[in-house]
């Protein structure tokens, strides 16, 4: 495919996608600081616990809950994830309105903690309103769905893609308007070296040679200068971001499609238990017994949550496992598994279905888009790449919607330069040409090791992350000085 073809298409995809893509990089720069903005802490002043560690104390919480509170009811039992606490979402026994919940999240909850062996008092699941909560709300809604629901998962999913492509078409142009723009920078340096040869090239007036050689008065030449230096930072900038951008972009379209998918999966795994558990009810077991009986028929599977059997879900167990290996298995919500289970173990009956093959692919796009930068330093890290990444599009789309007119006519005025210029300046491109990949190679080689190694379990792997994000911008910087 041709350069022009390629522009064509570069320039098309980036008109449509623009105010998305800055938008998202917005958004997106201010979510990285949501839990900082808000000042969230579930911690309570003590390290996390292993998960596994958290449901060894269910049974104890449980049982105080149990003696505490007579009146009501536990529907669910979840470890808040990050912290070192049991959730239980509970109702009033006599409630027959199904709380609008799902897991440990929304209706009622109490917490408990096994470190201190202590139970706090019953809150509601309604979330306290602030100014703050709902500015971030919204940015969430709108950087997640575009505020428009379910059909904003789609929305958003396709401009995603398509803001992927708009990227990657612009790495196919780096190395053409790279050579173009040495080509042109050195015809005007040789232009000003030898004004002579310049005026004598063409049949151009006084004022038209004025306007490339002279440096005082010069306003077409202004002009000129200015959109080459927007020219230069939108092309290096954006290939400094490329698989930055790239990643974001395509990750983006991956927890789109996950979101479908996987509420798509659940419904129709809900709607089979139903029918296949419909003509038995489960006893209820205490919550170690209740675990140890689904984990010795899903061996090796992380427990994320638990429901309780209940008027609300036809009298069934629901459990939710996740891999061991999962950054936050709470966000892949896990895979359901419906029960009955019975006192004496005999006749327990267990109901799911394979998590589709898919799923570990779009997983793997959640964590390189979300759970590889937890530290603060990437954060920061991370954030100063976000700035970069929208100054380089704000640069791309002042190039785009600039008046072409008058650009191309003021072109056509110049003069040409002689054969010798010609011959100087390409021997001049091709001497640096074979140099123009080396920086964006390595660039793009930091990137992903910086996006994909926080993933991995290797010693060191967020301060390895860290360097390989900053070595970019540093070499930046040193481009931007230099020149």
């Amino acid at each position: 495919m041709k350069t022009p073809t390629f522009y064509k298409i570069h320039r098309y995809l980036s008109i449509f996608s623009f105010l998305f893509f800055f938008m998202l990089c917005i958004t997106g720069l201010i979510l990285l600081f949501r839990t900082e903005i808000q000042g969230n802490n579930h911690a309570m002043g003590a390290a996390p616990m292993n998960i596994n560690t958290l449901w060894d104390g269910a049974d104890q919480g449980a049982a105080q809950f149990t003696q505490k509170y007579p009146t009501k009811e536990i529907l669910n039992i979840s470890p808040a994830m990050g912290s070192h606490l049991l959730r239980y979402r509970i109702i009033d026994k006599n409630n027959t309105h199904e709380p609008r919940a799902r897991m440990g999240m929304g209706g009622d909850y109490i917490i408990y903690n096994p470190h201190s062996q202590q139970l706090m008092q019953p809150q509601s699941g309604k979330v306290t309103v602030t100014p703050i909560r709902t500015v971030m709300h919204a940015l969430h809604e709108l950087h997640t769905r575009l505020a428009l629901d379910r059909l904003g998962l789609y929305l958003i999913g396709i401009i995603s893609l398509i803001c992927g492509l708009a990227v990657a078409s612009g790495a196919f142009l780096y190395g053409p308007f790279s050579k173009a723009a040495k080509l042109r920078r050195a015809m005007l340096q040789n232009q000003k070296v030898n004004p002579v040869a310049a005026n004598t090239a063409g049949t151009n007036t006084d004022t038209t040679t004025t306007a490339v050689t002279d440096n005082t008065a010069k306003p077409h030449s202004f002009k000129e200068s200015l959109r080459s230096r927007f020219a230069n930072l939108h092309r290096e900038l954006m290939m400094l971001t490329v698989i930055f951008g790239f990643i974001l972009s395509i990750s983006g379209t991956g927890i789109a499609a996950f979101f479908i998918l996987n509420d798509n999966y659940n419904k129709d795994v809900a709607y089979n238990a139903k029918i296949e558990l419909s003509t038995q009810k489960s006893d209820i077991l205490t919550p170690s017994e209740a675990i140890f009986r689904v984990q010795a028929k899903y061996p090796g599977q992380l427990l994320i949550s638990m429901d309780y059997p209940s008027r609300f879900n036809g009298q069934h167990y629901a459990f939710y496992l996740g891999r061991e290996n999962d950054e936050d298995p709470a966000l892949f919500l896990g895979q359901p598994i419906y029960a009955n289970l019975y006192k004496d173990g005999q006749q327990d009956h267990f109901y799911s279905q394979p998590i589709p093959w898919y799923f570990t692919g779009l997983t793997t796009l959640i964590n390189l888009h979300i759970h590889n930068h937890n530290t603060m330093a990437l954060k920061i890290v991370w954030g100063i790449w976000m700035v970069v990444l929208s100054v380089a599009s704000l640069f791309g789309a002042f190039l785009t919607f600039q008046r072409w007119g008058k650009w191309t006519s003021w072109l056509k005025t110049q003069s040409a330069p002689s054969n010798t210029n010609k011959v100087s300046a390409a021997t001049t491109v091709i001497s640096t040409q074979t140099n123009t990949w080396t920086r964006p190679i390595a660039w793009s080689v930091l990137t992903i090791i910086g996006m994909w190694i926080p993933l991995t379990t290797i010693p060191y792997h967020n301060e390895i992350a860290l360097v390989a994000m900053i070595l970019p911008l540093l070499d930046m910087v040193y481009i931007l000085i230099r020149r």
